[in-house]
């Protein structure tokens, strides 16, 4: 009997020395370079998920260490249980729910392609522009307006300027569009011109209207131009399967590209997989869009551009060993953060956002 007692007491022991060890130790909490969300300034390791641990921490009576590893190395450290909690740029899938868990979500955006900026020939994009729809369309619209501007002084004229604008009426409309078009561009042969009261007012008005329509016709070509001729390597999803793409490695884009049979190569930061970019080893590198926006802005702002769209919505959270003994309080303690002006001074600071 005694030795039954003395076996459920030590026991016992070891349940409350493995219970106490969260307080008791100091916890790894793994952070790894994912800026806005932690990053290494100064020496001093801070970001949106960073300083979201801060907080939550001491009210959770929690002694800690922020130890620097890769994306990789903090994914498996949570699975061995070598590491406690990540607070990084870390986005939940189901592929990782089955290897660890994860707090209440805190942020949500999704990913996005950084590629670059690649300048074409401007000749063959004004040709291109030239027979687009939309220069077609616009083009049929100025000659439509060349032709009402013509006929109507055509009427005006037809009588009292017969000379110039007189003849068969398939005469007289090409005269009157003659006109106009050289009104238009201010060219002034002086061939043609109205001479009536009404025929004069036509011209005056369609003289000064001119003007605009050339000042605005001059610069959307010009945009369009520029536009064209400096215009990204890839612009949607779509152009990855056809494209040399980096990812992340062990990132949720990684298993995106993975899951979508889409070939890709895998850097250890994502500082590296952009310099790839830049150097035009890889033409995009798929990454969370926060993530790409703030290195981009920072880093290489004249060379590579970060897609507008997203897609793979995603939610992010800080990573948590499976013997976390303290999730429930977690969540508590941090959807009443959430709520607070200084989880808003926090977003503001890294993401720019009020």
């Amino acid at each position: 009997m005694n030795k039954i007692l003395s076996c459920i007491a030590f026991s016992l022991l070891l349940f409350t020395s493995a219970s106490s060890q969260e307080s008791n130790e100091k916890l790894v909490v793994g952070v790894t370079p994912s800026p806005p969300f932690s990053y290494d300034e100064g020496g001093e390791w801070t970001g949106v998920s960073v300083e979201l641990w801060k907080e939550l921490a001491p009210e959770l009576g929690f002694d800690y260490e922020l130890k620097p590893l890769s994306l990789g190395e903090a994914i498996d450290g949570l699975e061995s249980g070598e590491v406690y909690v990540v607070a990084a740029a870390l986005v939940t899938t189901p592929e990782r729910e089955e290897k660890m868990n994860f707090s209440h979500s805190f942020y949500s955006s999704g990913l996005s392609v950084a590629t670059s900026v690649e300048k074409k020939s401007t000749v063959l994009q004004f040709l291109k522009a030239l027979i687009s729809i939309d220069a077609l369309w616009a083009l049929a619209a100025l000659g439509i307006l060349l032709f009402i501007v013509g006929a109507i002084v055509w009427v005006a004229e037809r009588k009292k300027n017969p000379e110039q604008f007189g003849g068969s009426t398939a005469r007289g409309l090409g005269s009157g569009f003659w006109w106009s078009a050289v009104t238009m561009t201010t060219v002034g042969y002086g061939d043609k011109a109205p001479v009536s009261f009404a025929g004069r007012i036509v011209g005056l008005i369609w003289m000064f209207a001119s003007i605009i329509l050339i000042s605005g016709f001059t610069g959307a070509i010009a945009s369009a131009l520029t536009v064209s001729s400096l215009s990204p390597s890839i612009e949607s999803f779509d152009d990855l399967y056809r494209s040399r793409v980096g990812a992340l490695e062990g990132s949720s884009s990684a298993e995106l590209l993975k899951n979508r049979g889409i070939r890709f190569q895998t850097f250890e930061n994502t500082a590296s997989g952009l310099q790839a970019v830049a150097e035009g080893k890889v033409d995009g590198f798929v990454n969370d869009a926060p993530v790409l926006s703030y290195y981009v802005s920072r880093d290489f702002p004249d060379q590579l551009y970060v897609l507008e769209d997203t897609f793979e919505p995603g939610f992010y959270a800080l990573g948590l060993s499976n013997d976390f003994g303290k999730r429930e309080d977690l969540n508590i303690q941090l959807l009443k953060f959430m709520q607070t002006a200084e989880w808003k001074n926090i977003l503001q600071r890294h993401m720019g956002e009020s």
